[in-house]
């Protein structure tokens, strides 16, 4: 499976709330028990990372069974955020350890 493509925009000192719906099939993917992380760096390949969000941490909310992925900034946090623009990597960790990218995109910040 390749990763699909998708540009966000995060607007500086709002909440940035993006879900997405992982589909097979037409089916949408029981995520129970998965986990995901979203890397963003300032460019892809690079050893910086600009926001490492983590279901564990809850900047990545996921649903069940609806498939729902919902990475998520609270406005505090978009206020602090300094760089310009990034490139992230959006990958689902399965109940089996297996590893997926799902998404993977560029990110501009939209400041006030």
């Amino acid at each position: 499976m390749t990763a699909g493509k998708r540009d966000f925009v995060i607007e500086q000192g709002a909440t940035f709330e993006e879900p997405i719906v992982w589909m097979q099939a037409g089916v949408p993917v029981n995520l129970t028990g998965m986990s995901a992380r979203m890397l963003i760096k300032p460019k892809r390949g690079s050893t910086t990372v600009l926001r490492d969000m983590t279901s564990t941490n809850g900047e990545i909310v996921l649903g069940t069974t609806d498939g729902t992925i919902t990475p998520t900034i609270t406005d505090e946090e978009t206020t602090l955020i300094t760089w310009k623009k990034g490139e992230y990597v959006l990958e689902i960790t399965e109940t089996d350890g297996t590893v997926r990218r799902l998404l993977q995109g560029k990110i501009k910040m939209d400041p006030r």
